[in-house]
């Protein structure tokens, strides 16, 4: 009885085990010239870090998963967003200098605090921007040099097409 008890309770951790999605790690073939590992991001068969670029989501055609052949269905797939039309995706920090360049409000600020979708935003060089996507773009709070602050500040707001604020 001793020995059942023993080799119930060694047996527990391989059921646990068997519960986990495993990632095969085999190619998947999304075209003939497209291979993808699971997990992956693909835009217009380029691929992409999903979190840190900004898409119009009028401009998707179509969001497609695929999964390895041999994969079971709880398997993690590459995903392919394909585009309706295929503009630039520039550098958020791109998109910033031409907003800086373009307004007055902000030319001679040194310090630009960047907010997107309510999300601050510390390191704009890592993101990435269709520029349908933008919905509006706010200027506010702008200081200039003074004796009090020797830096000209401006805040500016960048509200993404499908971003709902939450209540």
């Amino acid at each position: 009885m001793k020995k059942l008890l023993i080799a119930a309770l060694l047996s527990l951790p391989l059921l646990t085990i068997a519960q986990e999605k495993v990632n095969s790690g085999k190619p998947i073939y999304i075209s003939k010239t497209l291979t993808a590992q699971p997990g992956e991001v693909y835009l217009d068969s380029v691929k992409i870090d999903r979190p840190h670029i900004y898409l119009d989501p009028d401009n998707i055609l179509e969001t497609k998963v695929f999964k390895a052949e041999t994969s079971k269905a709880d398997a993690e797939g590459a995903t392919l967003i394909t585009r309706k039309l295929q503009g630039d995706i520039i550098p958020l920090k791109d998109f910033i200098e031409s907003l800086k360049a373009g307004s007055s409000k902000i030319k001679r600020a040194t310090i630009i605090k960047l907010m997107v979708n309510d999300k601050y935003v510390t390191d704009p060089e890592n993101y990435r921007i269709e520029l349908s996507s933008v919905r509006k773009v706010s200027i506010f709070n702008f200081r200039d040099k003074d004796s009090t602050n020797p830096d000209a500040t401006a805040s500016v707001l960048l509200t993404i097409k499908g971003f709902r604020k939450k209540e």
